[in-house]
C-alpha cells in the first residue's frame, strides 16, 4: 500500500513521488537509483549505490552472507 511504501521510505531516508494524475492514467514515478539490501531480519544490510557494477554487488552480497552466517 501506499502507507507502507511511505513508511518504509522513509525508515531508509528514500526520496520518492508520484506525479499527479487522474485515476486510471498512466503516471511517472521518481525515485533512488539506489539498491537496498534487506536482511530476514528486517535490518538494512546494504546499500549499492548508481552506477550500479553486477560483479561488485554480487561480491559484497557474498561478503555479506559470509559474515552473516559466521555471526548468527
Amino acid at each position: 500500500t501506499k502507507a507502507q511504501i511511505e513508511s518504509l521510505t522513509t525508515q531508509l531516508g528514500v526520496p520518492w513521488s508520484i506525479d499527479k494524475h487522474a485515476e486510471g492514467q498512466d503516471y511517472l514515478v521518481s525515485h533512488s537509483g539506489a539498491i537496498f539490501l534487506i536482511s530476514p531480519e528486517a535490518t538494512l544490510a546494504s546499500i549499492y549505490q548508481p552506477p550500479h557494477d553486477a560483479d561488485e554487488i554480487a561480491d559484497r552480497f557474498m561478503q555479506i552472507q559470509k559474515f552473516l552466517r559466521n555471526n548468527n
